[in-house]
């Protein structure tokens, strides 16, 4: 029975030390958008005390900043409830080329210098997956892509055939030509809310 408790208070612990480093995660993801905002904020401020001449400039680029990192948080907060919700996936038999081809159609307008482009291997089998959950997963790997080429450069998003356990399976890429991940930030992948901005 001792034992018992003890093992229920240690996985306690655990869950409790897990959400603190998301509550930690997700207030350093909160505090990003906030510093443009704030910004934009003080320099429309200052602009309309001096009556500066292109004030309608500064108004149209801060506004269009701060709906920007608006929308961001509105997103960080949708992510977080369906984190935190867990919700079950609602697998179907999904053709993999619809999937990457709905996930370039969310960027069929990269920025200036982007460029998103698709392989789909031919014959692929349908792969049994929420279509919602994957896809969303394939978007936010295309926005992180975008974000780490400042400069410009290409976007792959692949699927091709791979062999697993001696199975036919479908394998899903998505590369781009930026720096890549340091190693404290790839030794944390998976962890919620883990960033390198």
């Amino acid at each position: 029975l001792a034992l018992a408790r003890t093992q229920e208070r240690l996985a306690q612990a655990e869950r409790v030390a897990a959400w603190e480093q998301i509550a930690r995660s997700l207030a350093h993801e909160i505090k990003n958008p906030l510093t443009p905002i704030s910004m934009s904020m003080e320099t429309l401020q200052r602009a309309w005390d001096r009556k500066h001449p292109e004030f309608d400039r500064y108004f149209r680029e801060g506004t269009g900043t701060v709906l920007e990192e608006v929308g961001r948080l509105k997103r960080l907060a949708t992510e977080f409830a369906e984190f935190a919700r867990w919700p079950r996936p609602m697998k179907s038999p999904t053709p993999p080329g619809e999937l990457v081809s709905g996930v370039a159609a969310l960027w069929s307008s990269p920025p200036e210098g982007i460029s998103i482009e698709t392989e789909v291997a031919e014959s692929l089998p349908l792969v049994d997956v929420d279509r919602d959950q994957l896809q969303r997963a394939l978007g936010n790997l295309v926005k992180n892509a975008v974000e780490a080429m400042p400069k410009g450069g290409r976007v792959t998003v692949r699927a091709q055939r791979s062999v697993r356990d001696a199975h036919d399976t479908v394998r899903f890429e998505v590369r781009d030509a930026g720096g890549g991940l340091a190693p404290e930030v790839r030794e944390r992948l998976f962890e919620p809310y883990v960033t390198s901005k």
